[in-house]
């Protein structure tokens, strides 16, 4: 089993197997080398959904997610959207919809005085191989 549940077959090769200087570098650093094997019916749905994953089709559905996660994302950010101010289901639901109002008007503003849209943040790893060594 892996972690969801799905049935697998576990495969353990032999510290003896790595130890011959033949396969020596086809096995990895760990004592002991293991391959998990999924039923073929998981592993042809699995195939399809990666086959599905690199479609137009999907590519417009998931830039509309992409869109949703940026909106949550702000308002997370910015808003403390995380934590609620107020006890009860009802106080709560009219405090996400005045973030989600307050949201939107906020990117009308940035729209209507022209402040670009924020480009994809880099990590510091990337910002730092990315600067200049001298100077």
């Amino acid at each position: 089993m892996d972690k969801y549940s799905n049935e697998t077959l576990k495969i353990k090769f032999s510290v003896r197997d790595c130890k011959l200087r033949l396969s020596r570098l086809r096995c990895t650093l760990v004592s002991r080398r293991t391959i998990n094997v999924r039923r073929q019916d998981h592993h042809m749905a699995l195939e399809a959904v990666r086959a599905r994953e690199k479609s137009a089709e999907f590519a417009l559905e998931y830039a509309q997610r992409a869109g949703i996660e940026g909106a949550i994302s702000q308002g997370v950010r910015s808003m403390k959207l995380r934590r609620v101010r107020y006890v009860g289901l009802a106080k709560t639901r009219l405090e996400h919809i005045f973030v989600g109002a307050t949201i939107n008007l906020v990117r009308i503003g940035n729209w209507l005085i022209g402040v670009p849209l924020a480009k994809i943040r880099k990590s510091s790893f990337v910002k730092l191989t990315t600067r200049p060594v001298f100077g």
